[in-house]
């Protein structure tokens, strides 16, 4: 088959050679109420899209998704803003210490912060909608996947 110029990519991608492309990064893209975002396992939340609770978002594939093997190490986190689980609080420190402390421990998979001055919270466990709530003046961060 022979491809040329502006029909290589899409002939590429017909013979198999070219996977299928990324979604557009569509994290933090206006929204309504309405929890329409385009994604699977995704929400509106505060007016932005986002992974809905309880899922993680892939930097890879721009995708929620319900498990993660292979958790980002270099400091990326999908972040939920006004949020916050209680439990398995690990350990407390200064904003910036708690996550790179996060972030280079392998077994952490999220970070709370509050506005207030106290100090921010690691944890071993993601968010899950059985432990979710909203609290003003809170960030949580949970871990991307690569």
């Amino acid at each position: 088959m022979l491809c040329v110029n502006l029909l290589l990519l899409t002939c590429l991608s017909i013979v198999g050679l070219v996977s299928a492309a990324k979604p557009a990064y569509w994290v933090g893209t206006a929204c309504s109420g309405d929890g329409v975002c385009g994604q699977a396992n995704s929400q509106c939340y505060l007016d932005g899209c986002m992974c809905a609770i309880g899922f993680y978002y892939s930097e890879g594939s721009r995708t929620c998704l319900d498990s993660c093997t292979d958790l980002d190490t270099k400091g990326y986190y999908h972040t939920y803003p006004n949020a916050t689980i209680k439990e398995n609080i690990v350990y407390s420190s200064t904003e910036d210490d708690c996550l790179a402390i996060c972030s280079k421990d392998p077994k952490c998979l999220s970070v709370e912060i509050r506005v207030d001055g106290t100090p921010c919270y690691f944890r071993y466990v993601a968010a899950s909608v059985s432990n979710w709530e909203e609290v003003a003046g809170s960030y949580f961060f949970q871990k991307n996947c690569v």
